[in-house]
């Protein structure tokens, strides 16, 4: 079971998946994180005969301030202001600004999440089977390619255009301090790209 984190080639992944998969859930579901799934994807699967020992779910984990760097790339594309979400629009604003607010929970940005509460129960302890670093594609596309058994031809889909994002020191040590529990689970996959975490693996978010 691969739960799509977001800024993390979700959309690169599930085009490779597609035609492999089983199932599929989109739109609302695709950033469906762990505590989502054991609530609505779990019990419906138990009902089909999959009790949760018998599959392994599995999410990619980018870098913290990289990952939010993503998504102040995201929301600066010229087209959000032409839809509902035009509030969301950061192409005038500065990076350190944008992790600022983040930091600080400003309510623009609150919707957002984190990346330690999407594989983890409720933000309590850590759920899914095996992370993956996004940044080690060898590691995560080797692991999907092996369990599918054929060349899935992975691309690089739904990319933000680049920008310089400078970020003040001082600003950086605020969000390293605030990525505590994020960087607890990075540094478990400096070693060889992914991470099977024990069952008790608790955070403190």
């Amino acid at each position: 079971m691969w739960l799509s984190a977001p800024k993390c080639a979700s959309t690169a992944v599930e085009e490779a998946l597609d035609v492999h998969s089983a199932v599929v859930l989109r739109h609302e579901f695709k950033h469906l994180n762990y505590t989502g799934f054991t609530k609505r994807i779990e019990p419906l699967l138990a009902g089909f005969g999959h009790q949760r020992p018998s599959y392994e779910v599995v999410c990619l984990f980018r870098e913290p301030v990289s990952w939010l760097e993503s998504w102040w790339r995201y929301r600066a594309r010229p087209e959000i202001l032409e839809t509902a979400k035009a509030h969301n629009y950061t192409g005038d604003m500065a990076f350190d600004e944008f992790v600022a607010r983040y930091v600080d929970r400003h309510p623009s940005l609150t919707g957002i999440g984190r990346p330690a509460r999407f594989c983890s129960f409720e933000g309590q302890v850590v759920g899914v089977d095996r992370i993956l670093r996004y940044e080690s594609t060898e590691v995560w596309q080797g692991y999907l390619t092996a369990h599918v058994g054929v060349d899935l031809g992975f691309r690089r889909a739904n990319v933000s255009a680049r920008r310089p994002a400078d970020l003040d020191p001082g600003l950086r040590r605020r969000a390293e301090e605030f990525f505590a529990p994020e960087y607890d689970i990075w540094a478990r996959l400096e070693a060889d790209g992914q991470w099977v975490p024990p069952r008790d693996h608790a955070l403190s978010l």
